[in-house]
């Protein structure tokens, strides 16, 4: 499917995908299959089917090799991370945000076991949005703390459009408040305050 039930209304199956945007798409969080499973495929150029359980004579969806089609017009991809929280570092004498600071900042993630979903760099800021760990967001919180300025929201969710247009975004944007937006040539990744249902 394009998008999660659970979160999206009206998702559309998908017939054909290639690895690549498989890929792409579980690294940002679609729960179907993991990332490292579609690496061995590809190498041996084995298609994947993928199928209901609930309803295993239904037609599923065949990833594969790249199709040249796949780029003209391709339907918008939701996925949905929910339980963020956005960590937002400042250095205390506005100095810049240099690649020394950012060296030590990553160092900190990694010695934590803590994955980034995205980023964003301004000169006297860097923010970064993770999934809530189960423990050490204050730990975390704390020793960033040694040395920047430290704000923090949770409640969060990131949302990815991948193959994003103006009336997807639209769709699912306008109506949530935006902590952080991003954009590239074909995906946008917004992180909104959740919605539960």
């Amino acid at each position: 499917m394009n998008a999660d039930p659970q979160y999206f209304t009206n998702p559309v199956k998908i017939d054909e995908m290639s690895y690549r945007e498989a890929i792409e798409l579980t690294f940002f969080g679609a729960k179907v299959i993991h990332p490292k499973t579609i690496k061995p495929l590809y190498n041996s150029k084995i298609p994947l089917h993928v199928r209901s359980f609930l309803d295993p004579s239904a037609s599923g969806t065949i990833i594969g090799p790249e199709q040249d089609k796949e780029y003209v017009n391709p339907i918008p991809v939701f996925v949905m991370k929910i339980k963020q929280v956005l960590i937002t570092l400042s250095q205390p004498d506005f100095s810049f945000m240099d690649e020394e600071s950012l060296a030590w900042v990553f160092e900190i993630f990694y010695t934590l076991n803590m994955k980034i979903n995205l980023i964003q760099l301004s000169a006297l800021n860097l923010s970064v949005s993770i999934d809530v760990p189960e423990h050490g967001v204050l730990e975390l919180i704390e020793t960033l703390a040694e040395q920047f300025e430290v704000k923090y929201n949770d409640g969060l969710s990131l949302i990815t459009i991948r193959h994003y247009t103006d009336k997807a975004i639209e769709k699912e944007i306008s109506h949530r408040r935006v902590y952080v937006e991003q954009r590239t040539r074909r995906i946008a990744r917004f992180l909104v305050k959740h919605e539960w249902k």
